[in-house]
């Protein structure tokens, strides 16, 4: 499974998916594409270049998915 969101990993989509596959014991595995560190840069742009520098534009998206699903097969 693959969440995507364009904030913090905390608390939100990923959090609900990653409780509710554990609490299911489900062996499913959790990709979770998201704004790791918001502190990590002091740069400011729009919301296309911020995308680009966390990751979630979306050939960054289909790079580090395609990456994660080769590394589950």
């Amino acid at each position: 499974m693959v969440t995507v969101e364009a904030h913090v990993r905390n608390g939100a989509l990923g959090s609900i998916a990653a409780d509710t596959i554990a609490a299911a014991g489900l062996p499913v595995p959790l990709f979770r594409c998201c704004v790791d560190d918001p502190l990590a840069s002091d740069a400011l742009g729009n919301e296309a270049f911020l995308h680009e520098l966390h990751g979630l534009s979306a050939a960054a998206l289909e790079r580090r998915i395609t990456e994660f699903t080769c590394s589950i097969r």
